[in-house]
């Protein structure tokens, strides 16, 4: 067995006392964390909260709830590596606990995924739909923020019933705003993407309440914290590479350039937040405790093709430095995991979730870079997430799948909460101890409290290098495509973007017309945008009219290699469909000359050639 990551997982407790100086010094910080309570979970302390339909209807269980979120984290992984005894704390979850597939949904993008899953909603009502958005102020594309959702997510239903939540990392979160009687540490504070630089000035918007940065700001792990020895169980990276990456980090050099500082990076982000959340959970427990970490999906991305037995698309030299990586990653957050629920005590239910799985072993898309390329990151995700329930009112035992939107509803109903009438998801009953059930019914209210998108003025600006350095970020990662090709201006992306999902949501749920409209606008404002060109091409297809479909396919074949190579089957079957095989044979055995390691285009050059003879 390889070497744990033991050393890495002390920096988490240890890292707090090598802070202590920093940390004392401050005073002030201890008013804003109130001491330790083992007690029932209690309301937030609010003599004077307005009434509100979900403290009216609300039958507190006072069973408190520590919900971790794993991005990525695939079920063939956790289960090889449990049985083997690499995973004894989320092994032992699973021992005692109930767990089964939580099924995930298109597109399957981060932000989206994890904001369905806090409100019991699909992207359509919660507003949260790409990695990006338009500044209100600039107009200029930037990370995505809270701005963008409609409703409320679980900690706000907590709090409008008046109990206590604490949420740490999830996405889009930032700028953290008021929580009544909550405490928020937004993901702008330590995403590898999106990383707080001291040197920015004020860290203004990171926390709620503002006062929790000279508490927590301290325990940052940098990514030159991190040297062979803590490293030693997620990289075999040689001296060599070690001199290489230590001088780029003294020249200031971005962390995403080499891969071994971004997995140094990925790793102290990974730290960061879980030595806030340690902290935050050891000094008060409150009624729902969610934390999310992006490491498992990040460490994938980057080397789950290095994997033992490596693909062709890893070079040996990577393999060699960088093949233990993924399991390590997994066994280093295990151990974290380890330290939250042995923090929150026995008397807690305990929920990890993963937004959808990801090939890492078997089924390994054999030609496409997990990390590298327009659009193709996501080819290797999984439907297939985890769900793990462990806690006094579960039943142990195999869960049937469930949906990302059963979630929310059934956190807030284990906790006595009401569910509204226009959440999308169940509880997952089903899981739960008959007797809990029939001493709990489900409580239903029509709808939350208003919950609008916040209007503060905080925004990224478009040279601010948080901002450009994390969208720089995501295209690395396959999840953006703005390079020739794409087409797309900066200004125009988002909302391009934007209206695109939509349509795809739309046509989805059967709303052929809007999705139509959105698409149209899409190409109002970029008529060169590749992936809206394929979409309202792909859609007339569907829709039988083939005529339009072939112009909009002819007009993006170039540079659908770039952003979204599984058009060229579509636009072959046209070809065929339209009574036009020859022509397109002609104009796919041009494309195959120039893009010859294009699987899916190969796969259309193959259906006209059988066409045609």
């Amino acid at each position: 067995m390889e070497r744990t990551n033991g050393t890495l997982a002390r920096m988490s407790l240890a890292g707090r006392a090598t802070q202590a100086a920093t940390v004392a010094t401050v005073a002030l910080a201890t008013l804003w964390l109130p001491g330790c309570n083992r007690g029932p979970a209690t309301p937030a302390p609010s003599s004077q909260a307005p009434a509100s339909p979900e403290r009216e209807a609300a039958r507190p269980t006072h069973q408190r709830l520590l919900l971790v979120g794993l991005d990525g984290a695939d079920w063939q992984r956790v289960r090889a590596l449990s049985a083997e005894g690499q995973l004894p704390h989320l092994g032992a979850l699973l021992e005692r606990g109930a767990s089964g597939a939580l099924l995930s949904e298109e597109p399957m993008l981060s932000p989206i995924l994890w904001t369905t899953l806090a409100t019991g909603r699909g992207p359509l009502s919660h507003g949260v739909l790409d990695f990006v958005e338009e500044d209100p102020q600039t107009g200029e594309p930037v990370p995505v923020s809270a701005r963008q959702r409609r409703v409320p997510a679980l900690w706000d239903v907590f709090a409008a019933a008046g109990l206590e939540a604490t949420v740490v990392g999830w996405w889009a979160t930032w700028p953290a705003y008021p929580l009544p009687g909550g405490r928020v540490v937004s993901d702008r504070v330590a995403f590898s993407a999106f990383r707080w630089d001291p040197t920015r000035g004020s860290p203004v918007g990171l926390f709620h309440p503002e006062e929790l940065a000279v508490r927590l700001l301290p325990l940052q792990v940098r990514p030159a914290d991190l040297g062979p020895e803590e490293m030693s169980g997620l990289t075999a990276a040689d001296a060599a590479r070690w001199d290489q990456a230590e001088r780029a980090l003294e020249q200031d050099a971005s962390a995403f350039d080499l891969p071994l500082n971004h997995l140094r990076q990925v790793v102290a982000s990974m730290l960061t937040y879980h030595r806030m959340a340690l902290a935050l959970l050891q000094d008060h427990q409150p009624a729902l405790f969610a934390v999310y970490y992006e490491a498992i999906d990040e460490v994938s991305h980057l080397f789950a093709h290095c994997r033992s037995p490596p693909l062709r698309t890893c070079p040996p030299a990577l393999a060699a430095a960088f093949g233990r990586s993924v399991d390590g990653i997994y066994r280093l957050q295990d151990e974290l995991l380890g330290e939250l629920v042995a923090a929150a005590g026995t008397d807690t239910v305990v929920v990890v979730v993963s937004d959808h799985g990801f090939f890492t072993g078997a089924g390994r898309p054999q030609r496409v870079d997990p990390g590298r390329g327009g659009g193709k990151a996501a080819w290797w995700h999984r439907r297939q997430g985890i769900l793990a329930l462990a806690g006094p009112p579960i039943v142990a035992g195999p869960l049937a799948p469930h949906g990302l939107r059963d979630l929310a509803p059934t956190l807030l109903y284990l906790a006595g909460l009401p569910l509204a009438d226009d959440l999308e998801g169940r509880p997952l009953l089903d899981a739960l101890q008959p007797a809990f059930v029939e001493q709990h019914p489900p409580l239903r209210i029509p709808v939350y409290s208003p919950w609008a998108p916040l209007t503060a003025t905080l925004h990224t600006a478009q040279d601010d290098p948080a901002a450009a350095e994390g969208l720089r970020k995501l295209a690395a990662l396959g999840y953006l495509s703005t390079g020739s090709g794409g087409g797309g201006t900066s200004a125009k992306l988002p909302a391009i973007r934007r209206l695109v999902t939509e349509a795809f949501l739309l046509e989805r749920e059967g709303s052929v017309e809007e999705a139509r409209n959105r698409l149209r606008r899409a190409l109002d404002l970029d008529p060169d945008y590749g992936p809206t060109q394929l979409g309202l091409a792909a859609l007339h297809q569907r829709q039988g009219d083939l005529v339009e479909a072939l112009r909009l396919f002819e007009a993006a074949l170039d540079h659908a290699w770039v952003t979204q190579p599984r058009a060229y089957p579509s636009a072959a079957q046209c070809y065929v469909d339209a009574g036009q095989a020859a022509r397109g044979l002609q104009r796919f055995l041009t494309l195959a000359g120039e893009h010859s390691a294009v699987l899916p285009l190969q796969v259309g050059l193959a259906l006209l050639q059988r066409a045609t003879g």
